[in-house]
């Protein structure tokens, strides 16, 4: 099929999820969540396309090579939570965003040393329903507020609208409430209903390295003030 994904792609997408420490399931799981197909192989190239921009955004965030496998996130459930922790960092309630610092939370959380380790999804909701309710507390996020949101397909054709729940957008939500809170001078950025999930990753980090920015200053005035 002319429009099938190639042979190339299937590569990268495998190496780019090693490198995420995606195993398997969470591999396949990513690509359902992005394309309603399981397997690379049945996927087409604009979708492979997506799937590997989001992967990148995944390995963004992982430590370098060399690092200990026990201090890198791996699991099931290592995406879910590695996106949450971003989110915390990017809204400014996290200040090491790496792995390492992850698997001590998630250990504090559920006396599980790794995520690796993480196979009832009970152990896994204690895990993630915790640092969503931390960053619900500390950023005022709503993870229960629904978005209209439009999806289209290859054709530009409307496949899908409605009042959704998106954490991505919750999360952006709040970030910009706290731009307005702390009478930061406000991003001009708008929530579209048809804003696609990789323009709100971007979205999401540009406005956490001006949020941090500003808090870095604020910061850095109130110790100089001490002073």
């Amino acid at each position: 099929m002319q429009n099938a994904i190639t042979t190339g792609q299937i590569a990268r997408i495998h190496a780019s999820a090693k490198a995420a420490g995606l195993d398997e399931d969470s591999r396949r799981d990513l690509l359902e969540g992005l394309t309603g197909k399981r397997s690379s192989r049945d996927l087409t190239r604009q979708e492979a396309a997506r799937v590997i921009d989001r992967l990148n955004v995944l390995t963004a965030s992982v430590a370098p090579p060399g690092r200990r496998p026990g201090k890198t996130m791996s699991g099931r459930w290592s995406s879910v939570l590695r996106a949450l922790w971003l989110a915390g960092y990017h809204l400014g309630v996290i200040e090491n965003r790496d792995d390492s610092a992850l698997i001590a939370f998630i250990e504090r959380q559920t006396k599980i040393t790794h995520p690796r380790f993480l196979i009832d999804r009970e152990d896994a909701s204690t895990a993630i329903e915790g640092l969503k309710a931390w960053l619900s507390r500390e950023a005022g996020v709503d993870w229960s507020a629904k978005h209209f949101v439009v999806q289209r397909g290859q054709g530009g054709a409307v496949t899908s609208s409605g009042e959704i729940r998106c954490p991505k957008r919750n999360v952006i939500a709040a970030q910009l409430e706290i731009f307005r809170q702390l009478d930061l001078p406000c991003p001009d950025v708008r929530l579209e209903p048809e804003t696609s999930d990789a323009d709100l990753d971007t979205m999401m980090a540009c406005l956490g390295h001006q949020l941090r920015h500003h808090l870095r200053g604020r910061q850095s005035g109130r110790a100089q003030r001490r002073a």
